[in-house]
């Protein structure tokens, strides 16, 4: 499989070269791979602080709301 480095900030991931890779305002980066019967993978990076306090169950409703509005657009 043919790869591609992409550089984010604070990280560096190998890329599958059939991925396409964009960004929104609230993901650094978002990769989509091809349909395979129908179904899409895709992989959502987002960097943030998290203020003292907030429960993991609040980061992942806050996570699912974003991964929404990105797969949408």
């Amino acid at each position: 499989m043919d790869t591609m480095r992409f550089q984010g900030p604070g990280f560096a991931l190998d890329v599958p070269t059939n991925w396409v890779v964009a960004a929104s305002p609230q993901a650094q980066a978002v990769f989509f791979g091809p349909q395979v019967s129908g179904i899409q993978s895709n992989l959502i990076i987002t960097i943030r602080r998290v203020a003292t306090g907030v429960t993991l169950q609040e980061i992942a409703r806050v996570s699912d709301e974003n991964q929404r509005v990105v797969s949408a657009n």
